[in-house]
């Protein structure tokens, strides 16, 4: 988990650079700034989709005791 959190910040970093980089290069009309525009657009739609995707199996999920766990705190909370 510490890993894929390390990597989602690394990723969020390198995007938020990008973000501030882009307006730059385009009021300089510099030959990159297509292209970090690009890499921002990209950046954004794979971020969003793997949260998507991560939310998703993350709720598929569960260990076996949470079942049981679970089971216990409803009937708890039902009584």
């Amino acid at each position: 988990m510490y890993q894929l959190s390390m990597l989602w910040h690394h990723v969020e970093m390198m995007r938020r650079s990008i973000e501030q980089v882009y307006p730059l290069l385009r009021v300089a009309e510099h030959r990159l700034a297509s292209q970090y525009y690009e890499m921002y657009r990209l950046f954004k739609l794979n971020i969003d989709s793997s949260q998507r995707l991560l939310a998703s199996e993350t709720t598929k999920t569960q260990l076996p005791y949470c079942s049981e766990f679970m089971g216990e705190l409803f009937e708890r909370l039902q009584n």
